[in-house]
């Protein structure tokens, strides 16, 4: 199992280094679930892709002020 988010598929500009690990993550998990899916192996291959968490990602707050309607901390 790997943890990706959604940031392999909308990537946002002030976190490239995460975007570029984020789709790479996604890729190692498509290539072996690919390959497995005909083998019969009886393994499979989970990617999880949580759409927001509140981190310090994005500066102080960890959140983006325009969609978020929290008040700040």
């Amino acid at each position: 199992m790997n943890v990706t988010s959604a940031l392999a598929f909308v990537p946002l500009p002030v976190a490239p280094t995460c975007n570029a690990t984020k789709a790479a993550l996604y890729s190692f998990s498509e290539s072996p679930r690919v390959q497995l899916a005909g083998a019969d192996a009886g393994v499979q291959v989970i990617e999880v892709a949580p759409l927001g968490v509140c981190t310090t990602l994005l500066g102080r707050h960890g959140r983006l002020p325009h969609r978020d309607p929290r008040p700040p901390a």
